[in-house]
């Protein structure tokens, strides 16, 4: 399977690749071009970076409150059977609720049939996507826990999305690499959330699995993004949209 880059990524990519930075801080799946500046600000100490944070009083809890009235039964449950079986710090590793619903009128509106998710951990985000792709839709998750995604299993039994998702336990580059070499069907989307320090790699082999003109999404791609970075980042979006990326 050859690759074929959509040129937004590219431009992005060589940008950033500019700073010699070890991972690629690619865009955060919630943001947009507008948001990103908005996130960036002045200080005396020079740049500093806001990420999943809202200025405005009450924003994230109104953002929570409307998120939940949307939860079904099997995401609650996720919730809470991460809470009780893990440590707080493993827990924080699953995705917000209202990143769930974004998620979900994301492929909605792009109408996704085939999608690939890197890192599942217990569940919510695959379960979210799952519950939005079409009758004939198919999930493919991939994950080296049997311990965090037994918890996943459980949840999509108890969703009816069984026959929806297949899950791949064991690394996800190697199995990556195999859909590549195998030339596998390509994604409508991708969403990649697992060990950051891999994100690079996991991003590189997501474009060639991609289908053109197909979505990555990247959760935490902000995660440490240092001064450079972030000036980089803006740049490449610059560079993006007036290439006709937007």
């Amino acid at each position: 399977m050859s690759p074929q880059h959509p040129s937004s990524h590219v431009t992005i990519n060589v940008a950033l690749r500019a700073a010699g930075r070890k991972r690629f801080p690619a865009i955060r799946a919630q943001s947009t071009p507008e948001a990103l500046h908005e996130m960036v600000f002045e200080t005396s100490d020079g740049w500093n970076v806001i990420a999943n944070e809202f200025q405005s009083e009450g924003a994230a809890e109104y953002l929570r409150a409307q998120a939940l009235v949307s939860e079904d039964d099997a995401l609650r449950w996720i919730r809470a059977e991460t809470v009780k079986k893990f440590t707080a710090e493993e827990a924080s590793m699953q995705i917000y609720p209202e990143q769930g619903q974004w998620l979900k009128s994301m492929l909605r509106a792009v109408r996704a049939r085939r999608v690939l998710e890197v890192g599942t951990f217990t569940g919510y985000s695959s379960t979210c996507i799952a519950s939005s792709l079409p009758g004939n839709g198919e999930l493919i998750c991939l994950d080296v826990s049997d311990k965090y995604t037994s918890v996943a299993r459980e949840a999509w039994r108890r969703a009816g999305l069984e026959k929806k998702i297949e899950l791949r336990v064991g690394p996800a580059l190697e199995e990556m690499r195999r859909m590549i070499a195998e030339e596998e069907e390509r994604f409508d989307v991708i969403f990649i959330d697992a060990d950051k320090e891999s994100y690079d790699e996991y991003y590189e082999a997501a474009l060639v699995l991609l289908r053109e003109n197909g979505i990555v999404l990247l959760d935490d791609s902000l995660w440490s993004m240092d001064v450079e970075g972030v000036k980089l980042l803006l740049t490449g979006l610059q560079v993006w949209t007036r290439d006709g990326g937007c």
